[in-house]
C-alpha cells in the first residue's frame, strides 16, 4: 500500500498501488472506505485551518434543497461549511489531487466528470445530518461523493459516525464509518442513502462532490 497522503506540503500523488485498490473496490461495491488515509501531521493542520478561517471568519449554517432554492433547516441538517470556490494558494495542492483523482474515474467509468464541489464542514456538538442521498433524481451532476476525516483524537463515543444503507433496500444500514482523523470515503453519489449520526464532540471533515458541469 501506498504512503498516507501528506497535504500540507502536496508531495504525494496517486500511486497506481492505490488506484487500483479505489478503482476496484468502487466498481465492485460502489464505494471506498480507507482508515488512515491521510497522515496524522496533516489531518491537524487541516483541522487547524478550519479553525482558523471559522474564527476569522465563522463559517455559514448549511442550507438544503437545490441550487437557487436552498433553505436552512436545522431539523434535517445542522452543520456549518465554507465553500471552497477556488483551488488557490493553501488548497491548491488539493485541487490538484482531486482533479487526478477525477481523472481517473472519468477514464475507468467513462463518465463525463469535469467538475468538483467542495467544503470544509464542523458539526458542532449537537449536529447531525438526517437520512438522505446526494444525487437520487440525477439533477444535480453530482457523480462520486468524498469525504476526508479531520478529527486527530476522535474515540468512539464522540458520534458524528456515517451510516451507508444498501442501494437496494435503503432500510438496511450496510456501513458505519468512524469519523477517524485521516479516513477517506469515496461512493457514487446516485446510489447510497446516507446519514451522519449526532455528534458529541465537534466533527471537522473536507468533503464534496466531483460531478459533471450543470451545462452537459
Amino acid at each position: 500500500m501506498s504512503p498516507s497522503l501528506n497535504w500540507p506540503h502536496f508531495c504525494h500523488k496517486l500511486s497506481d498501488d492505490r488506484l487500483k485498490e479505489i478503482l476496484g473496490q468502487i466498481d465492485e461495491s460502489g464505494f471506498y472506505i480507507c482508515d488512515a488515509f491521510l497522515d496524522t501531521e496533516s489531518v491537524i493542520h487541516w483541522k487547524q485551518f478550519i479553525e482558523r478561517h471559522n474564527d476569522d471568519r465563522p463559517f455559514r449554517d448549511s442550507t438544503i434543497g437545490k441550487k437557487g432554492h436552498e433553505v436552512k433547516n436545522a431539523n434535517i441538517r445542522s452543520d456549518k461549511i465554507l465553500w471552497i470556490h477556488d483551488f488557490s494558494g493553501e488548497t491548491q495542492g488539493i485541487g490538484d489531487w482531486l482533479t487526478e483523482l477525477s481523472a481517473e474515474l472519468k477514464n475507468y467509468f467513462r463518465l463525463p466528470i469535469d467538475d468538483i464541489e467542495a467544503h470544509f464542514a464542523i458539526y458542532p456538538a449537537g449536529a447531525r445530518y438526517e437520512k438522505h442521498i446526494d444525487n437520487g433524481t440525477g439533477l444535480n451532476n453530482r457523480l462520486f461523493t468524498f469525504i476526508f476525516y479531520l478529527n486527530p483524537n476522535w474515540k468512539p463515543g464522540d458520534g458524528g459516525e456515517l451510516v451507508i444503507y444498501d442501494p437496494n433496500h435503503s432500510e438496511q444500514e450496510i456501513c458505519r464509518v468512524q469519523p477517524r482523523g485521516g479516513t477517506f470515503v469515496l461512493f457514487r453519489s446516485d446510489l447510497f442513502h446516507h446519514e451522519v449520526l449526532q455528534a458529541q464532540v465537534p466533527r471537522y471533515s473536507f468533503t464534496g462532490w466531483l460531478r459533471r458541469h450543470a451545462r452537459i
